[in-house]
């Protein structure tokens, strides 16, 4: 048995050695020509091109980013490579050029064989930009001759062709590199292969602000053995898989933990694998492999229902690395600002990993508080301030506790309520006007035929004599008790 496996093992590791060669040369964009200055210079990176010429200037010219040279603009995005120093940037949909489209294409190092299945894989990511629309038709076609980019208007517009791959979707993956792996079995024999949009504007669905542009690492094109396993290859924490053998006999089942243990004989077997894994399936005459990606669920938890006090947010914070949000609002921020009271709900997706969770906010009635408008009152009157509040405690300025104050002399009143939690203030300015200035005299006697003015002249004042009159002053040509009222 020992044997065995031994023969079984060497043999995985040449038929893996052999069948993993990346047909796509400079797939990494590692290779150039020289260093990247500015945009639109494809060309730059040993290989590749944009198949509508050499260099055309900003429409429709795919850029070539290093990180030794120009790594792009904000507008339409910046990052850092997946891997290395090299990576491409193009656009997938323009705002302002109507069926515009950018692709980079290249000659595979061998042709393909028909009937052949391959496997084509790439990364993905928009970066951090300003201004990103996001579009779907991502694609990938493989053709005899080098596709030719027609132009409209002087645009150089979609290829009318229908691409062997295309991603489902509209793609939204911000400041994270996401991996997009396809399996097709090759129709022609193919030299060249072109990446980009394929479709006209009128079919192609598009989110966002600004150009739809994504930049593109490690391009990968890999035949497949003909042994070969189908299954998923990318799970969550906790889901399992089934992977089955095709185009062969399972002699035994292996992982990368052990690889020279048999762990199942069956054409398939169920894996539930809790860090990323491959599987090897040996047959009398090859061998297969296949890797399960494992992810975590992201964490999301909003916290418990809650009550809030007129006034108060919430700032509702489910930051994680390399997701994606949707909140109840359809808006796709990390972080949720809550004013008023309301359930509101949030799915957290990082790849094909989702996790949701609902907060229900309330929001406290707030109790009537209010001490009135500033007044003004005469000596000798009183205010009763009162702001009885059911099941409430009370802070007046002057450290009382009681629901009523009695206002006596003048100041800056002020309460603090607190009900359920929550604490409301009000304020009120009670000014006194001082009467004992109001003096006509002592009383007095005139001659006959002589007058006596009373002056009662108070700024900001109304004036009410004994004989109805409204005037400050009063002349006196006879005798009698005079009295006037300060209104």
């Amino acid at each position: 048995m020992k044997n065995r496996s031994y023969v079984l093992l060497v043999f995985m590791f040449v038929s893996i050695s052999s069948n993993s060669q990346n047909l796509i040369p400079n797939g990494d964009f590692e290779t150039y020509t020289s260093i990247p200055t500015s945009l639109s210079q494809p060309y730059l990176a040993t290989g590749w091109n944009n198949v509508n010429g050499v260099y055309i200037g900003q429409v429709a010219t795919p850029d070539y980013l290093h990180t030794s040279g120009y790594m792009g603009v904000t507008m339409l995005g910046t990052g850092m490579p997946n891997n290395g120093a090299g990576q491409m940037g193009m656009i997938t949909y323009s705002y302002s050029h109507q069926n515009s489209r950018e692709y980079i294409s290249r000659q595979l190092s061998s042709t393909l064989i028909i009937g052949q299945e391959y496997e084509i894989s790439f990364f993905l990511t928009q970066g951090q930009a300003i201004h990103t629309g996001n579009s779907d038709n991502f694609g990938v076609h493989f053709s005899e001759q080098q596709l030719v980019q027609p132009d409209i208007q002087n645009i150089p517009a979609a290829i009318p062709v229908v691409p062997q791959v295309v991603i489902p979707g509209i793609l939204t993956i911000p400041d994270f590199w996401q991996q997009y792996t396809f399996t097709f079995i090759a129709n022609n024999t193919s030299n060249y292969i072109t990446i980009g949009n394929f479709a006209l504007d009128a079919n192609t669905a598009k989110t966002g602000v600004g150009d739809a542009y994504y930049f593109i690492d490690d391009v990968e094109l890999i035949p497949l053995p003909t042994l070969q396993i189908h299954g998923d290859i990318s799970l969550c924490t906790g889901d399992s898989t089934t992977l089955t053998v095709a185009n062969g006999t399972a002699l035994g089942w292996a992982d990368s933990s052990n690889p020279s243990s048999i762990i199942s004989t069956s054409s398939s077997i169920t894996v539930a694998p809790l860090v990323t894994t491959t599987y090897f399936v040996y047959s009398s005459s090859d061998t297969a492999s296949r890797t399960v990606s494992v992810k975590d669920y992201p964490v999301v938890d909003l916290g418990n229902d809650t009550l809030l006090c007129q006034g108060q947010n919430l700032t509702l914070d489910v930051t994680t690395p390399n997701a994606n949000y949707i909140w109840q609002d359809y808006s796709s921020n990390s972080i949720f600002n809550v004013y008023q009271q309301g359930t509101y709900s949030v799915e957290v997706n990082v790849g094909s990993c989702s996790s949701s969770d609902t907060i229900l906010v309330n929001y406290i009635p707030t109790p009537n508080i209010n001490l009135g408008a500033d007044t003004v009152l005469c000596q000798g009157q009183n205010l009763l301030l009162d702001v009885t509040t059911p099941n409430a405690t009370y802070l007046w300025q002057d450290n009382s506790t009681n629901p009523t104050l009695n206002v006596s002399q003048q100041g800056t009143y002020w309460v603090e309520v607190t009900a359920n939690n929550c604490s409301y203030m009000d304020t009120i300015v009670v000014n006194y006007i001082s009467t004992s200035f109001i003096d006509l005299g002592a009383d007095t006697t005139i001659c006959q035929g002589s007058n006596y003015i009373l002056d009662a002249s108070i700024s900001n004042a109304t004036y009410l004599w004994q004989d109805n009159s409204t005037n400050s002053t009063l002349n006196i040509t006879q005798t009698g008790f005079i009295g006037w009222k300060f209104l």
